[in-house]
């Protein structure tokens, strides 16, 4: 199974497959133990944020790749998620 969703004409069909690399090693790290949430500290805002962390070990030296920050608040009010029929659901988001 391809973990990577597109739809045909979708202006976000180039990111997500820019990214899907970096879901497969996200997807061997967990399956191998080796995943895990970090505290971190976004360097413009100050904002502490978790962010997706896969680890790897040479003897006493740890590596930490970072992958994604997760979102602080409630993902649903904060994306525009992809139309059917291309494009996206909310073509104009609101403003605030």
């Amino acid at each position: 199974m391809n973990p990577v969703m597109t739809q045909p004409g979708c202006e976000v069909d180039r990111p997500v497959k820019a990214h899907a690399a970096n879901l497969k090693t996200i997807l061997q790290a967990a399956r191998c133990g080796n995943l895990g949430l970090l505290e971190c500290q976004l360097k413009q805002t100050g904002e502490k944020v978790a962010v997706l962390t896969a680890f790897s070990r040479d003897g006493d030296e740890t590596t930490l790749t970072p992958f994604a920050v997760l979102f602080n608040g409630n993902p649903y009010e904060m994306l525009n998620p992809p139309a059917p029929e291309g494009g996206f659901l909310d073509s104009h988001p609101k403003e605030k």
